[in-house]
């Protein structure tokens, strides 16, 4: 069912402001993150499981030193997926419903013909998106660079 649905009754909740809108992004990214993290955490291998007990390492070292560095080949695809979406989202609500944001000046620049200033909006949307992307991927990098 398409998130956007709940926008009416989010605005009932919270008010005709920045709040339902961000309930919804996060929504949207929230999904895909939760999802493959579970699918990541369940694919470890057991061997990583009993390698962490033989050592005695603590429930948190576990986490941090063992499994989560092997699940971050799935774990990070689904973050930079619920990034995307949510990105997709704001920009998408904001376009037809707010009031004030990236997405309603691109919009309000498309409905004035206000071609160059519209493309100027959607480029800071790229860049920004590529500049997170690119932190998601270095960071990436840095968990796993005991792993490679």
């Amino acid at each position: 069912m398409p998130t956007l649905l709940f926008y009416p009754i989010l605005v009932a909740v919270l008010g005709l402001n920045a709040g339902p809108i961000i309930v919804i992004a996060s929504t949207m990214a929230l999904i895909p993150i939760a999802l493959t993290t579970m699918v990541a955490l369940g694919d470890v291998k057991p061997v990583l499981h009993k390698l962490a007990r033989s050592v005695d390492a603590s429930r948190r070292q576990q986490y941090f030193k063992v499994l989560f560095p092997a699940a971050t080949p799935l774990i990070f695809p689904g973050i930079k997926l619920g990034f995307i979406y949510a990105v997709i989202g704001t920009i998408a609500m904001e376009f037809i419903l707010a009031s004030k944001g990236l997405g309603f000046r691109a919009g309000f620049m498309y409905r004035e013909l206000y071609v160059a200033d519209m493309w100027a909006y959607i480029a800071i949307v790229v860049v920004f998106s590529i500049a997170v992307n690119s932190a998601l991927g270095l960071a990436e990098r840095v968990i796993r660079r005991d792993m490679l």
